[in-house]
């Protein structure tokens, strides 16, 4: 995705290598400014505002690059409307291909709450709005979970209802041991309806923490289904 972003910032670069005039960055600038606005509509006149500023002052930043860069190569030769050409373009096929730039920063944010959570004890993880979507992603990430941990994360995961959550807990359960450990305590709760757990699920879950020498930890979720 970043060298998408190559042609567009290239034009302010190839403008100053090529010595071209000054006045052409607040053009760039407003380039810039348009894409960003585009991206993330709805902002306020003072935001607005302050994302045309910021992005005359990169323009500028990148003029003066290509300008530096020129003493040690010479000017190279080129004309003003092909830069420009090429960010203006560069621009609107970028606007086209990210436009549901919305559903690209949601999954960008459960990847960083996910990275997040490597890092972090459980207690901030749950303290930063642990929503059980959210609990579910960071558990994918490899943050370890230790029996101690297992009530806050229950407590989070039960805010929710359990018809919404059985698949991605039980898809957890398949995939790490983190998520084995969650499902073996969450599937064993009352206020989680038997009937969402099958008999070959079941059966795999205990096989599961057998291996993994869970016997203790799986017998809650085994007695409550020993009377199916």
């Amino acid at each position: 995705m970043a060298l998408s972003y190559v042609p567009l910032y290239a034009g302010p670069v190839l403008t100053g290598l090529a010595c071209l005039t000054a006045w052409s960055i607040p053009a760039f600038g407003l380039i810039f400014a348009a894409l960003v606005l585009y991206a993330r509509p709805g902002q306020s006149a003072v935001a607005a505002c302050v994302t045309v500023a910021l992005n005359i002052a990169i323009a500028g930043l990148l003029y003066a690059a290509g300008l530096g860069l020129s003493y040690l190569t010479g000017p190279v030769e080129g004309l003003l409307w092909m830069t420009l050409g090429l960010s203006a373009l560069s621009a609107v096929w970028l606007a086209h291909r990210y436009r549901n730039l919305a559903q690209m920063d949601a999954a960008l944010d459960d990847a960083l709450t996910g990275m997040k959570a490597e890092f972090a004890d459980w207690e901030d993880v749950l303290a930063d709005g642990g929503a059980p979507q959210r609990l579910l992603a960071a558990l994918e990430h490899g943050r370890e979970v230790a029996p101690e941990d297992l009530p806050g994360i229950l407590n989070a995961l039960n805010a929710a209802d359990p018809r919404v959550l059985a698949r991605d807990v039980a898809r957890h359960a398949d995939m790490h041991a983190n998520g084995l450990r969650v499902a073996l305590a969450w599937f064993a709760q009352d206020i989680v309806p038997r009937d969402l757990l099958s008999g070959p699920e079941l059966e795999d879950l205990l096989e599961d923490a057998a291996q993994a020498g869970w016997e203790a930890e799986a017998a809650p979720l085994a007695a409550r289904f020993a009377t199916r």
